[in-house]
């Protein structure tokens, strides 16, 4: 008996969802070219409103799926986690995470908020974005009531598309080694350092690594 994809139900555990004016920034910002007219980041092929992505999701058989977003300054985190609540009570095969700023004074109480309110699955966090570390000590407090909580967190900390100081496997294991009983995954499979981070597969039951992206050429 043969198959086709057509004949399964999927999640796809990484998308991106935010409110419209910030995800148009943020297409801007991953397709800035370099001094060649290369992209630096990735090409974002479908620039559409969110009912028309999530129509895009449902015709491949994508049953549930991630609401990924990240905050990109001060103030804006709270705003995009109601906005993400919002999201989630519309479309209820959506599987909710928040983002967060490490400089905002409500960090903690905006975290508590998600979990025990909008009982959000986890964080999302971007380091090649937000440009801060992941052993920054002003997250600790939220990663014990991750761990506390049983939730998710899924981090950007590879070196691809491109690198800058706050990526890579030192940066992770700088963080990991504090927190090794999180729940977490690892975007991208890591890449471009595949080899380190699935050596720790062997290792750590909780950590998983996402395929997203890594079959796109170069």
């Amino acid at each position: 008996m043969s198959y086709s994809h057509n004949d399964f139900k999927y999640i796809d555990s990484h998308c991106h969802f935010f409110p419209p004016k910030i995800f148009e920034a943020i297409w801007n910002y991953f397709e800035q070219r370099d001094n060649e007219n290369k992209v630096k980041g990735w090409s974002i092929n479908y620039k559409l409103p969110t009912e028309d992505l999530v129509k895009i999701l449902e015709s491949k058989n994508i049953k549930y799926f991630t609401t990924y977003n990240y905050a990109h300054k001060a103030g804006v985190a709270e705003y995009i986690n109601d906005w993400t609540y919002e999201f989630n009570l519309n479309y209820n095969n959506s599987i909710p995470f928040a983002c967060v700023w490490p400089e905002d004074n409500n960090l903690v109480e905006n975290i508590k908020k998600v979990f025990d309110e909008y009982n959000f699955y986890g964080i999302k966090i971007q380091p090649l974005v937000q440009n801060f570390y992941l052993n920054d000590n002003r997250l600790y407090e939220m990663y014990d009531l991750i761990v506390d909580r049983g939730k998710w967190m899924t981090v950007h900390i590879g070196t691809a598309p491109y690198r800058n100081q706050y990526v890579g496997y030192k940066n992770f294991m700088n963080f990991f080694e504090k927190y090794p009983e999180m729940n977490i995954i690892v975007a991208h499979m890591g890449a471009f350092e595949y080899d380190k981070f699935l050596k720790l597969l062997d290792k750590h039951e909780n950590l998983y690594l996402d395929t997203t992206m890594i079959y796109i050429p170069n």
